[in-house]
């Protein structure tokens, strides 16, 4: 197996693990703390889980190519770039929309369940 093939699967899995501790906090959340929690949890989630699936998307070619240009780490750079900046954005449209029924507690669990849920990758593709 190559390593941008192991690479690529591990990115795979760590997409995949971001998306499924999102809808199990959401619908946790949901379950104890009616659908606004929920709701807000999963907002959350979702608002830098999403962003971060676009850049896998777009990284994943790349990576099966070998790119080893010095462009490669700048677009990179520009593609973290507007990582960042579309998931704020996502996190303000959704304060605005959400208004007076945006549960805080639920959508800060949200945001720190996606961003602390890449630390299972680790876990899960650990090679002894």
């Amino acid at each position: 197996m190559s390593q941008s093939s192991i690479w690529g699967a591990t990115l795979k899995k760590a997409v995949a693990l971001q998306w499924g501790a999102v809808a199990a906090l959401a619908g946790i959340g949901g379950l104890l703390f009616g659908w606004d929690a929920g709701r807000s949890v999963l907002l959350g989630g979702v608002a830098v889980v999403l962003p971060n699936t676009l850049l896998a998307v777009w990284l994943m070619p790349r990576m099966q190519r070998g790119d080893a240009d010095g462009g490669g780490a700048v677009a990179l750079m520009v593609a973290e770039g507007l990582k960042l900046m579309g998931t704020t954005g996502l996190l303000l449209a959704t304060v605005v929309l959400m208004g007076s029924s945006l549960s805080w507690p639920g959508f800060l669990a949200g945001i720190v369940g996606a961003v602390l849920s890449q630390w299972l990758t680790l876990w899960v593709t650990r090679r002894y």
